[in-house]
């Protein structure tokens, strides 16, 4: 079992994103709002996303979320130092790879333990549907405790915010909500590494900004299951005085596709 992951979309929101085949409606700039209701549509079958970070760059993470690939579409990852090299001679490969992880909300990832170090990266899209779709791109460094994992007793699932009404004659009337993903989870602070990983979380993106929590990146089973995106917001500190160190609870509320998708 893997370990937690925490990343924020700081990374790709700063970057210079460019794509081919879409549409005038739905710019590749849309994957840098953290609504999902504003899309990148591609006007074809296969598309591609272009990356140029600015800089040489540490990441891990590598997400489209809320998109409408399925799991018989495919993707391909290159990164490189230079632009042209991602396609001549690629420093990262992932080869063709078919999206049979996705989960039931369309999101897809890419994670490495092992940080890839470069400027530029390639997203190569095919799929079956025209146009294809995407809510937000995340291409973060992002944070996985180094020697615990969140506690047990989490809630893992979805949080339907529908009103209940009954009627005169005993009927069950619920009202229209939304079906809302949600988690609530509690993680150990057991090093100085993770103590300020956990700060820098939460002095750049607090509650205002988004989130994606990957439960367990390394699952064999449903791995599409373990992604969440969405606002995060610090419950409680709990200071274990016996062994110096902390824990720290948060509820993530999760965003929903929009109209679009």
């Amino acid at each position: 079992m893997g370990n937690i992951v925490l990343a924020s979309a700081l990374i790709s929101d700063s970057a210079t994103v460019t794509a081919g085949n879409e549409t005038a409606a739905g710019p590749v700039s849309n994957l840098q709002k953290m609504q999902p209701s504003d899309i990148w549509e591609s006007s074809t079958t296969s598309s591609y996303i272009e990356v140029d970070l600015g800089a040489v760059t540490a990441f891990n993470l590598i997400s489209l979320l809320f998109t409408n690939a399925v799991a018989t579409d495919t993707w391909r990852i290159r990164t490189a130092d230079t632009q042209g090299n991602l396609t001549a001679a690629p420093d990262e490969d992932t080869t063709v790879t078919a999206l049979t992880d996705i989960s039931p909300d369309g999101h897809i990832f890419h994670w490495v333990e092992a940080e890839w170090t470069n400027q530029w990266i390639r997203i190569d899209i095919a799929t079956a549907a025209s146009p294809f779709m995407a809510g937000r791109l995340y291409i973060a460094d992002a944070f996985q405790p180094e020697r615990l994992n969140y506690e047990f007793n989490n809630e893992d699932g979805y949080d339907d915010d529908s009103i209940i009404s009954i009627t005169d004659g005993g009927n069950l009337i619920p009202s229209h909500g939304i079906n809302r993903p949600i988690l609530n989870i509690t993680m150990n602070i057991m090093t100085e590494a993770d103590r300020h990983e956990i700060r820098e979380l939460h002095r750049t993106v607090g509650a205002q900004k988004d989130v994606v929590v990957i439960t367990d990146p390394d699952a064999v089973t449903n791995v599409g299951d373990r992604i969440y995106p969405g606002l995060l917001q610090r419950r409680r500190v709990t200071v274990k005085t016996t062994f110096n160190r902390s824990q720290v609870s948060y509820q993530l509320i999760g965003f929903v596709a929009g109209s679009g998708l």
